[in-house]
């Protein structure tokens, strides 16, 4: 997850140019017309390919981060199995250790 924070920063950086990049413009539009209502309808057409690069955008930071956190909790997930096969592996061990003590003592 570490290696993935760097990516995500800069997805995130681009996300918000582009919302911040939107905003400016709008509110250019809105102070340079005298009616602000039609500034969606004169710079809208022009955006509509950026809100939708938006989304996608989001989408995918989304998707990445979903499928990195299922990732990572899967590989926890197999490092406390492997951890729990490798102590009942060992409790063999200790079994043994402890009834070799009882049969000759602690100095066996």
């Amino acid at each position: 997850m570490t290696t993935l924070s760097p990516l995500v920063d800069r997805l995130t950086e681009q996300i918000l140019f582009d919302i911040d990049d939107l905003a400016e413009h709008l509110v250019e539009c809105f102070n340079r017309l005298e009616d602000g209502a039609n500034c969606i309808a004169s710079i809208g057409p022009h955006y509509a390919e950026l809100v939708a690069n938006l989304k996608l955008k989001v989408d995918d930071v989304l998707r990445l981060l979903t499928i990195q956190t299922n990732a990572s909790a899967r590989r926890a997930a197999a490092c406390i199995a492997g951890g729990k096969c490798g102590f009942m592996a060992s409790l063999d061990t200790y079994a043994n250790d402890i009834k070799l003590c009882e049969a000759k003592g602690p100095k066996a």
